[in-house]
């Protein structure tokens, strides 16, 4: 077993109840929908081979078809690519997915989403309606909505696989072959995997196994208890043997049977090892799987678990699974599944087993400063350049009430901005999601209003309490810088956007095509054939022949044109309407980052030295009026001005030690008082960030909640109302009872 990233996070969380549905094992079939940006012509090209590719692999037919009338025999094709597994198959048929999936565009892997048929015939829904029982992929950000139920035929997907078939050539950023090879403690056998010569294939014989990995805070009581009540079930329900199984030959030694699994001697740490070569980012539990019994145990712990306690309290397991094939960083990066929240993978640690031992974050790290994300226009500037900002909603525009809420969101937004003496403009980015011609930055339909700079302090405060209370905790919504359209809107949203939207979703992904015309950086996964290339790109020189980023020779052009063409926006007649409510007296941000992440630790220590030269507010620099956070919840640190707060203390440093704590990762806070809020948040928003510091630091943005505030009261604040970048950190639950 690897030290990886598997996850049980029982916090108790709003889910459907176990009971209502029929027994896992009468399920009949599972449906893998595969999603992308269909927007991004490189990348529904690459969704179209991969599509032709299965169809050829499996002997189907890759017309769509309509669900049958029973439950199904065969595989089948249906909307614009989704395919209907028989029960009987899944285990075989899910492997291939997980290998194909990868497109070596950054950003632009295309999007698992396994989601059980528990009766036939199954229901259509565009929002996953069993989305509490779904498997999902990769790390990061996801769709919320079902896209490919949302496309007529012969729109969108299905367009650009007939009229967009020509894939960017990779450019070598770093050779990365590393994560497609056996590791050294592996055994890996051929078949082998596309785009490697040495990982297990998906239809190799040999691939025999599964693990299950489950993280669990295990210093939270209801965490603790639904663990118990889950092992205890488990071993139950399919007889496993009280010992557990020990890793002591390997990451993946192969078992004999269905067991819980544990490192060396049969043991596994208490908390995450203060070590960067650490891949977990909280306490683990695991199980060795057998193909055998795959389908049975993933089904039944799909509906399983959702613990209930005799408290009544719902609690609910995280968990990654993943295939034996023998590459550690790539089974648990790229071929892995995931259930309940996204939480991510120790890239520090898991690289180092995977056999990378740079001396920066590898460039498959998405967090680091190597990642070869699009690059925007360099007309774009700095985040600190906006003059704008931007609120962006997406929705499900064929559903009537989710129509309906986005369109009164956005009134009442421009009632609020009227009321302060303010306007906006709006744009409807309508379906330009599934147009590959768009350009555009979203991946599902978009509303968009951009406003002055100056209006930051009535629309954030708006947005944070307003989004729940017309739209529920599943409206989506961005807050993010506004530097222009084009690749501008692209860098805006990756690096200076907040976000907020189901409370265990991470952000929603975007079309990397957006940020140039089309045209994508992509990673080198495969190993090459050659001597490995270390090329530098470099940035072209603004001029009128040359207005954009250079690529390195000879792995495509020097430059390439930019378009900035938007969607017609229209201007908002200003309502008149009183305002709702206020600002609060202040707010807390958090930045966070995994204990045992040698760089993010790094780029905290950067970061916080950066914020104290700039404002003058040495670390620890808030003194509170009572108690101190996490004491307290609602800290008064009565500061004139903004002050760093715990950051540098071991309570911070390790608070999955501390049961009165929420937060599961190391932290620091910043105190932002209202007045101070604009200039400090653009600061942090720009400063955040890997170019800056090294490493993206993950953020959220809380109100300060009134000191009287109910239980109830508080967890809306830090969890439902507050806006968050990077990781969506799935706060302990104890703290807020």
């Amino acid at each position: 077993m690897s030290r990886t990233f598997g996850l049980l996070c029982f916090l108790a969380s709003a889910v459907g109840s176990p009971a209502a549905y029929p027994d896992p094992d009468t399920w009949p079939a599972f449906k893998i929908h595969v999603l992308w940006a269909k927007n991004s012509a490189p990348i529904a090209a690459a969704a179209g081979q991969v599509r032709a590719q299965f169809c050829k692999d499996f002997s189907v037919n890759c017309t769509v078809a309509p669900i049958p009338g029973k439950p199904p025999e065969k595989l089948s094709v249906f909307e614009d690519f989704g395919v209907l597994v028989p029960r009987s198959m899944l285990a075989g048929v899910l492997p291939w997915f997980l290998q194909h999936r990868i497109t070596g565009i950054a950003g632009g892997d295309l999007e698992l989403r396994v989601v059980p048929v528990v009766a036939w015939p199954p229901v259509e829904r565009h929002d996953f309606e069993d989305d509490f029982l779904s498997l999902f992929s990769p790390q990061g950000p996801r769709h919320l909505l079902n896209t490919n139920a949302m496309v007529p035929p012969g729109i969108g997907g299905d367009h650009a696989r007939t009229e967009a078939r020509a894939i960017p050539q990779n450019r070598v950023v770093e050779n990365t072959s590393w994560a497609l090879t056996c590791s050294s403690d592996c055994d890996c056998y051929e078949p082998y995997a596309p785009g490697s010569v040495s990982c297990t294939g998906w239809n190799s014989p040999r691939v025999d196994g599964f693990h299950i990995h489950m993280f669990f805070p295990n210093n939270d009581a209801n965490s603790a208890a639904g663990y118990t009540k889950l092992h205890e079930m488990m071993q139950a329900r399919f007889n496993m043997p009280s010992e557990v199984c020990a890793d002591n030959t390997g990451h993946e030694q192969d078992q004999d049977k269905l067991c819980f699994l544990a490192g060396p001697g049969g043991k596994e740490g208490e908390y995450p090892q203060n070590s960067s070569r650490s891949s977990f980012v909280t306490e683990t539990h695991s199980v060795w799987l057998p193909k055998r019994n795959f389908t049975d145990v993933a089904a039944w712990i799909l509906l399983n678990r959702h613990v209930s306690l005799p408290s009544g309290d719902v609690v609910s397991a995280d968990f990654l699974l993943h295939p034996l094939f023998g590459c550690n960083f790539a089974d648990h990066v790229l071929w892995s599944l995931h259930a309940g929240s996204d939480w991510p993978i120790n890239f520090d640690g898991v690289a180092g087993e995977g056999g990378y031992f740079g001396e920066t974050p590898t460039a498959l790290d998405p967090a680091g400063g190597s990642y070869p994300w699009p690059l925007p226009p360099t007309q774009c500037g700095k985040v600190s350049d906006a003059k704008h900002w931007s609120v962006t909603s997406i929705y499900d525009s064929s559903d009537p009430n989710s129509t309906a809420v986005n369109t009164l969101f956005f009134k009442t937004l421009a009632n609020e901005l009227a009321a302060a003496g303010a306007t906006g403009t709006i744009t409807e980015y309508g379906d330009s999601w599934r147009d590959p011609s768009a350009g555009t930055a979203w991946m599902g339909p978009a509303t968009q209003m951009v406003f002055p700079s100056e209006a930051l302090p009535v629309v954030l405060p708006f947005v944070m309490a307003q989004r729940t209370a017309i739209g529920g905790n599943d409206f989506y919504v961005t807050l993010a810088s506004h530097r222009g359209g084009g690749g501008c809107e692209f860098d805006d949203q990756r690096r200076g956007s907040m976000y907020a939207g189901p409370s265990t979703a991470p952000a929603w992904p975007l079309n990397p095509s957006a940020a140039s015309a089309g045209r994508a950086r992509s990673l080198h996964l495969t190993r090459p054939s050659g001597p490995v290339r270390n090329a530098t790109c470099t940035r072209c020189l603004h001029t009128s022949d040359c207005p954009s980023y250079a690529f390195c020779p000879p792995f495509g052009p020097c430059c390439f044109n930019h378009s900035t063409a938007s969607p017609k926006a229209t201007q908002l007649p200003p309502p008149v309407v009183s305002p709702r409510g206020g600002a609060p007296a202040a707010y807390l941000l958090f930045y966070a980052t995994p204990p045992n992440n040698g760089w993010g630790g790094a780029a905290m220590s950067n970061f916080t030295k950066l914020f104290a030269d700039s404002f003058n507010a040495p670390a620890g620099g808030c003194v509170a009026s009572g108690l101190d956070f996490p004491a307290t919840l609602t800290p008064d640190y009565g500061s004139a001005g903004p002050c760093l707060f715990a950051f540098g203390s071991a309570a911070a440093q390790f608070p999955y030690m501390n049961a009165a704590d929420p937060w599961p990762v190391s932290y620091g806070g910043v105190w932002i008082p209202s007045a101070d809020l604009a200039r400090t948040l653009v600061w942090i928003m720009e400063h955040r960030v890997a170019e800056v510091v090294g490493y993206d630091l993950d953020l959220r943005l809380v109100a300060l909640p009134p000191k009287e505030s109910t239980p109830t009261a508080l967890r809306e604040a830090y969890v439902e109302q507050a806006l968050r970048a990077g990781t969506n950190w799935r706060l302990k639950q104890q703290p807020f009872e």
